[in-house]
């Protein structure tokens, strides 16, 4: 059903290192990066996730896990999924557990492997583990704890320590095996500066544990021989413990060469391994040793590899700025060793000699070119060969000659959504709202606000009879020889909130007790049509004439005189936000994703029968979000507006 998939490779949420690049979690997905040959490959929904983001990677041998918000995702050859993902034929799936198909499944924080088997960490004090049936849960006596990273740590046989970090109460330790059977916990009264833990590491004998503003520390001999006789465990401070909690927040732990990292939101800091020991007698602090944001950290080929919102970057060597060798130090000072004959004093001339320091170089080829520039999609629209879709903070993507580009239409601090788009076919430009305005595209590909429109709040924009229609909270107005006119509905302060237009009719539709109006062609004014519903949030007109209009209590079909209401009497499957009728078919865009259906097929029922007549396309059938924004037909093919990405049906 699901053709392609487009998501925006942004917010990284986890790096992890593999044998031969790097894995890399982050909004649209999962991606896989080859540090040689800066070959890329990329997940989504449509290779079988459950959900995006991607939270967190795990990696033991040739089995990978993600953990997403709807479930685990796992693929037992790694090797096979690469060269899959290398050659784009998208032949291996991934397996998921915990998932549902409209997103409702675990939560999923982090994911591990114990002796070969998926651990998942969940909220509520959850944690899943994979069993010969499927998932078990493990449920810890503590409700308010949300779990968000798993080590399994080396323990004798028979036995099993399984080290849990929580957001919210300290570390955790999951003691089994024979007959044994104990949870062990650590929180401030042990020594920790915070119970808010982040990030934790294996770091040469020791366990490393980030909170708030530290790094604690205890060896691993101790959590596996007596966990019960730990009662302090060792403290690195940061470098910069000043200013709010987030900055002081150690957000990422890896072990490179002989240092511990650590990454925070001002900078980079690194503890030698073999200080660990004397840290647990005497708090000490760490080296500060950039001031780049860290969010995650990996060492991979000799190399620390950095990640930051959309950024990912490697710890290189540099050339710094020239230097003044130290044996010279007194001549470059202006003050010369007395020598005999003049020729000798270029043995004692100063000497540039370049130094190399580290510095981090961002590596943007794990990021295609070939995808949108912004995740959430709030509107789409179509010339004849482009395609517009409409984002968050005040920007639109335009693919045009097989290539996305980015523009800004409203040029502020705090922009708000573009939320309605229109092509007017006799202009030849783009339209666009915001809570700002209206906006106009000129040939150039500026965006300039149209200081003539006479209202502000625009819910809906639309081409009829060859002019542009604005709705919103000033009623309707058409844009006719380059001025907006008002159309008298009849009645004063009526805020318009949806709109349809076939060749022959517009539709309109206010707020509840406002009513519906339809404007015929040839006809002077729109007329008020009775139909029995509230507030419409969608509308379109089908190719018999008939009009879709889309609630929060399903779908109603008007044919002039009748009106048939179809429910599933499902809060999110009745949250109808988009609709399209298309070849025959009628696409039904909502909460719940996306449900199909012939529309000579459509009859009204229960809601188990309704659902029964079409296909509903979810998460498990690859659309990047349940979340479902608008629906365009354009180049005969069916776009898919979400809250997580396009989505193009075959």
């Amino acid at each position: 059903m699901i053709k392609k998939v487009l998501t925006f490779s942004d917010n990284i949420q986890h790096v992890l290192s593999g044998a031969h690049g790097l894995w890399i979690g982050h909004q649209g997905g999962v991606s896989y990066l080859d540090t040689a040959t800066g070959v890329a490959c990329k997940w989504t929904t449509l290779e079988g996730l459950p959900a995006h983001p991607v939270l967190h990677v795990a990696l033991d041998g040739e089995r990978l896990c993600v953990a997403t918000p709807n479930g685990v995702a796992w693929v037992d050859d790694v090797e096979a999924l690469i060269a899959d993902g290398s050659a784009a034929r998208g032949k291996v799936r991934w397996r998921h557990g915990l998932s549902l198909p409209t997103g409702a499944g675990a939560f999923i924080n982090g994911v591990a492997f114990v002796q070969g088997r998926i651990w998942a960490a969940a909220g509520g004090g959850r944690a899943y583990r994979e069993g010969a049936d499927g998932f078990e849960l493990l449920e810890l006596p503590l409700p308010q704890a949300r779990l968000v990273r798993i080590l399994a740590l080396d323990s004798p046989p028979g036995t099993r320590r399984i080290l849990m970090l929580t957001n919210n109460n300290g570390i955790l330790m999951v003691a089994t095996g024979g007959t044994e059977s104990g949870l062990y916990q650590w929180s401030e009264n042990e020594g920790l500066d915070s119970r808010y833990a982040t990030a934790l590491a294996l770091a040469g004998s020791h366990v490393a544990v980030a909170v708030h503003g530290a790094l604690h520390f205890v060896t691993q001999r101790a959590l596996v021989e007596a966990p019960e006789h730990i009662s302090r465990w060792g403290t690195v401070q940061l470098a910069e413990v000043s200013g709010s909690a987030e900055r002081n927040r150690v957000s990422a732990l890896c072990v490179h060469g002989r240092f511990l990292y650590a990454g925070t939101a001002t900078g980079l800091h690194r503890v030698r391994l073999e200080d660990l020991g004397d840290a647990m007698a005497e708090p000490s602090t760490a080296e500060m040793v950039d001031d780049f944001p860290v969010r995650h950290l990996a060492s991979h080929a000799g190399e620390l590899w950095v990640g930051q919102g959309s950024t990912l970057a490697r710890w290189s060597d540099a050339v710094a700025a020239p230097s003044t060798p130290p044996e010279h130090a007194s001549a470059a000072r202006g003050r010369w060793p007395r020598v005999r004959g003049a020729s000798r004093l270029e043995e004692f001339a100063p000497r540039v000699v370049a130094s190399r320091r580290p510095r981090f170089v961002v590596e943007s080829r794990w990021r295609t070119a070939a995808e949108p520039d912004f995740k959430v999609c709030r509107a789409l629209a179509a010339s004849p060969e482009s395609l517009l879709v409409g984002g968050e903070s005040g920007r639109v993507v335009l693919f045009s000659e097989g290539r996305w580009s980015n523009e800004l239409v409203v040029r502020m601090r705090r922009p708000s959504d573009v939320h309605a788009l229109a092509w007017d076919p006799e202009g030849m430009i783009f339209w666009a709202a915001t809570r700002q305005g209206l906006f106009q595209r000129d040939p150039r590909g500026r965006w300039h606000r149209d200081l003539q429109f006479p209202g502000r709040a625009v819910h809906a924009l639309g081409v009829w009879g060859g002019s542009v229609i604005a709705v919103g909270a000033a009623g309707l107005h058409l844009f006719v020889q380059n001025e907006w006119n008002e159309v008298d509905l009849g009645r004063e302060h009526i805020a318009l909130f949806a709109a349809a237009a076939s060749d022959s009719a517009l539709a309109l539709g206010g707020r509840p007790g406002t009513g519906f109006w339809i404007w015929r062609s040839g006809a002077a004014r729109p007329e008020p049509v009775v139909i029995p519903m509230g507030r419409a949030n969608c509308m379109a007109w089908g190719d018999g004439g008939d009009l879709w209009l889309g609630g929060d209590r399903g779908v109603v079909r008007w044919q002039g005189e009748t009106a048939t209401t179809f429910a599933w009497n499902d809060e999110r499957r009745d949250q109808i936000t988009a609709l399209l009728e298309h070849d025959g078919k009628l696409y039904v865009g909502s909460q719940a994703g996306l449900w199909v259906v012939a529309v000579r097929n459509l009859r009204r029922g229960a809601a188990a029968e309704l659902e029964s007549q079409g296909e509903r396309v979810g998460l498990l059938q690859g659309l990047p979000d349940t979340n479902v924004t608008g629906l365009l037909a354009h180049d005969s093919r069916v776009w898919v507006a979400t809250q997580g990405g396009l989505a193009r049906l075959e």
